[in-house]
């Protein structure tokens, strides 16, 4: 069993374009069901505070003002990862559920489901491997076909390298980033240590 209590200050001005107090709290469980699978279920519920947008987009007033949210988790994984930090052979997989709704099942409520799979392959008589990434995220208002930005997805930055955070996909006129509701990534990539060490890849 786990359990955190949060007050937070965050400026998100450059990404989502306002400012955000949360307080809350969550507690979660986490069970084994053998020695390769395991899940877990989370309750979270927070109050928050969204202040000083940046302009008058709608992208960005629908965040505006104070709410409250009770979401609730569930996420099952299986893995036989030969390392859990820097793997070179096995096979993570895992899928999750969220359902989050501001008491009761207000316009802001949305479902939530991610899949992650990811292979490893261990080239024989070699520190080298091949690896092949991949990402699935989907989300849906429950109540609106109105999904607040800060709950859409988006794609750039650790989940596309090379890019900024937010730095892929449509914005409105004023340059806001909007995110989606759908978003998949793969990841090919190879791993060795032709140069340092065995952090090093190639994806």
């Amino acid at each position: 069993i786990r359990y955190s209590l949060f007050n937070k200050q965050t400026d998100y001005t450059n990404t989502y374009g306002f400012k955000s107090e949360e307080a809350g709290f969550s507690i979660g469980y986490d069970s084994k069901v053998n020695d390769s699978v395991d899940n877990s279920l989370t309750i979270k519920i927070f109050a928050s505070d969204n202040s000083s947008p940046k302009n008058n987009a709608s992208a960005i007033t629908d965040n505006i003002g104070k709410s409250s949210e009770l979401s609730v988790s569930y996420k099952i994984k299986r893995s036989t990862l030969d390392n859990s930090i820097y793997p070179s052979n096995g096979i993570y997989n895992d899928l999750g559920f969220t359902i989050s709704t501001e008491p009761f099942l207000s316009e802001a409520s949305y479902i939530k489901f991610s899949s992650k799979n990811n292979y490893y392959y261990k080239i024989k008589n070699t520190d080298s491997n091949f690896f092949v990434l991949s990402d699935l995220n989907m989300i849906e208002s429950l109540n609106s076909d109105n999904l607040k930005t800060v709950n859409s997805l988006s794609l750039g930055g650790r989940n596309f390298k090379g890019f900024d955070f937010r730095g892929i996909g449509a914005k409105d006129s004023s340059g806001n980033y909007l995110g989606g509701k759908k978003k998949y990534t793969l990841s090919l990539g190879h791993s060795s240590t032709f140069l340092f060490d065995k952090k090093d890849n190639i994806l």
